[in-house]
Parts: C-alpha cells; sequence; structure tokens
C-alpha cells in the first residue's frame, strides 16, 4: 500500500540542495517501500536489494506518517540553512548500494563522500560525489580506486599500488548514521558550526572496527581529520592534510590512521 503525496512539503522538498541529490532513496515498512524521488529523470533507486528506475517524479510515503510531519516541522527559512532529513539518507545508499560491479570485488577498503562542489556540509546526506578503493581482486597485489556517482556510475578510475593499513570490508556492514556519527564529533571537540569536506569509511586492521573518517576544515586550505567509531563511541583525532579525495590524489596519503 503506498501513498502519493506532492512532492512540495513547506518548501524542502524543493530546497536547491535537495533538488541535486542523485538517488532516491527508501525504507522499508510492513506496508511496503517508501520512495524519495528528488528531481532526477529516469532516476535511480533501491527496492528489495535491486536497482531500478522509474520516470515518474512524485514523493512516496508509506504507513509511516511520521516522515511528513518531521519534514513539515522545518520551516523553509530553516531548511535553507541546513535540511535535516528525517532518515539515515547517505547510510542507506552506502549499506544498500551494489558496488561490485564497479569495485570488481565484494570488499571495499574504503568507501567514501564529498560533494562535488567541494562545498563543505553540515549535512553528510547532502553528499553527491563517491570513491570507493576495493579490495581483494582477481588475484592483484594492486587496488583500485573508482570515481561513481549516486547512480553508481562510473565517473573513472585507475590502478594504485597496494593499499595498507585498513582491513577489507563489505559495505552492507555500515549501519550506524554518517550523519549522527558527525554531530557526535562535533559536540565532543566542541564546534557546533563545523562542516565536513568529505567522510571516508574504513575498518581497521588491529581492532576489526569500522571508523568514520570525518574531515573538517582548517588554517590553510587544509583538513583535520575526526574519527568516530560506531561500534564503542569512541572517538580520535587523525592526521591533518588534503580536504577532498580524488583519483589523482589517490595514493599519496595513507588509508587509515587508528
Amino acid at each position: 500500500m503506498k501513498l502519493v503525496t506532492a512532492s512540495r512539503i513547506a518548501g524542502v522538498a524543493h530546497h536547491p540542495r535537495l533538488e541535486s541529490l542523485p538517488w532516491r532513496l527508501h525504507r522499508y515498512s510492513r506496508m511496503g517501500c517508501v520512495e524519495l524521488n528528488l528531481n532526477y529523470d529516469p532516476p535511480p533507486c533501491i527496492c528489495n536489494g535491486t536497482w531500478r528506475t522509474t520516470m515518474r517524479k512524485a514523493l512516496v510515503f508509506g504507513v509511516f506518517g511520521v516522515f511528513a510531519v518531521l519534514l513539515a516541522a522545518v520551516s523553509p527559512a530553516r531548511a535553507q540553512a541546513e535540511v535535516l532529513l528525517p532518515y539515515p539518507a547517505l547510510t542507506i545508499f552506502f549499506r544498500t548500494a551494489n558496488l561490485e560491479p564497479l569495485s570488481q570485488s565484494q570488499f571495499v577498503l574504503n568507501l567514501a563522500a564529498q560533494s562535488s562542489t567541494k562545498e563543505p556540509q553540515a549535512n553528510v546526506n547532502l553528499f553527491d560525489d563517491f570513491y570507493l578503493i576495493n579490495g581483494q581482486w582477481s588475484g592483484s597485489p594492486d587496488n583500485l580506486i573508482v570515481h561513481f556517482n549516486g547512480s553508481l556510475q562510473n565517473l573513472g578510475q585507475r590502478v594504485i599500488p597496494t593499499w595498507i593499513g585498513v582491513a577489507q570490508f563489505s559495505n552492507h556492514a555500515i549501519t550506524y548514521d554518517l550523519q549522527a556519527g558527525l554531530q557526535q564529533v562535533k559536540a565532543k571537540y566542541g564546534m557546533p558550526a563545523a562542516r565536513a569536506t568529505s567522510v571516508v569509511v574504513y575498518r581497521t586492521i588491529n581492532t576489526g572496527q569500522i571508523v568514520y573518517d570525518y574531515r573538517i576544515p582548517i588554517a590553510g586550505g587544509r583538513c583535520q581529520e575526526y574519527l568516530f567509531i560506531p561500534d564503542n563511541g569512541g572517538f580520535q583525532l587523525g592526521m591533518q592534510g588534503g580536504c577532498y579525495i580524488s583519483l589523482a590524489a589517490a595514493g599519496r596519503s595513507r588509508a587509515g590512521h587508528r
């Protein structure tokens, strides 16, 4: 059972940041799949674990009308400052995406998100530019870095020397909300107005734990890495370095620092 409603809710659905998001996201209830189509034609979506496309532009809600209530509570003025989505959008994309055709492997070593406009964001759900470094593949001692978008289209790739310092993992193991992790980092280090340029997810070798590595701008066009460990709620300062990921820069920095 699905209910279709207009795409304008308190001005939020037509916020320019929302219009730029390239994926349709779903949550599941006993009544079916809840879809969010953000003005892409045709937009990709995930439903029951598979990708499909549709020509509709609609905001479809399932039985849990609380999502509409939460969106309506965000005034247009507040939406201009920061859009607060009532579900872990980036987390769902990372966890449910079929990355194997891109990575040529069942595993990744790094999975990263940033803004295609290279603008820091207070809400990581607005990131629309993605990279992965693959895990073991075809018996090769090297690794592959792949640039892709929210439609899982390959935007470029290259082989890099063996990526050391982290353990391979399945993206389906990502469960903790990436935006909630950023909020915890901001609270821990007393920087409520901080914005992230990118976030990198990896698994440590020594503990086997997944780490969320947020890059926050500092002086001189550099970024400080703040590490959050969802399994135990731990924090650690990472290195200082570049703020964004690119095919050209890959291989010139360490993969993980914990």
